[in-house]
């Protein structure tokens, strides 16, 4: 038997197969095949519990090593920005390079910029609605570049690296 279940049959079925002497109430069961089968029953059982626990450990360690990549994900993140902040302070702004097949360069982005004394409210125009009230920075941006002005809300020019 491999099953956990056949021997939990087998056993129903010799406790089943039990007699009751009527006149003493002794009860005859066959012991040596009972006993055989719970010796099957208590293996299968630390087999099932053994096996159990190798899961949980190779689990533990799976996550313990996805934990590392992480970890090093995060360093080889890192050290790239380090790299590119080198590399910024060692190309001049607006300066467009080759290296082999490497091509570093700058191009002209801007980012809008709200001064934090400036009121929502004071603009429903340009607001979208979330879980809180905020600017809509496209609309205003649109808003400045068609000319309009507004106190403490400005577009500020930047450059931006390219590494390709």
């Amino acid at each position: 038997m491999t099953n956990l279940y056949e021997i939990n049959n087998e056993i129903n079925k010799v406790l089943g197969s039990a007699t009751v002497d009527e006149d003493t109430g002794e009860v005859f069961i066959n012991i040596e095949l009972l006993e055989a089968l719970n010796i099957d029953k208590d293996e299968m059982m630390g087999n099932l519990i053994g096996a159990y626990k190798n899961l949980l450990s190779d689990a533990e360690q799976l996550k313990k090593e996805a934990d590392k990549f992480v970890y090093k994900s995060n360093v080889m993140k890192n050290r790239a920005e380090s790299l590119k902040r080198y590399l910024i302070g060692n190309l001049s702004v607006g300066e467009k390079r080759t290296f082999g097949f490497h091509n570093v360069g700058w191009r002209k982005s801007q980012s809008l910029t709200i001064d934090d004394d400036v009121i929502v409210s004071d603009f429903p125009e340009y607001t979208t609605e979330k879980t809180t009230i905020a600017f809509d920075k496209t609309k205003l941006s649109n808003a400045i570049k068609g000319g309009e002005e507004f106190k403490g809300i400005y577009i500020v020019k930047k450059q931006s690296i390219q590494i390709k």
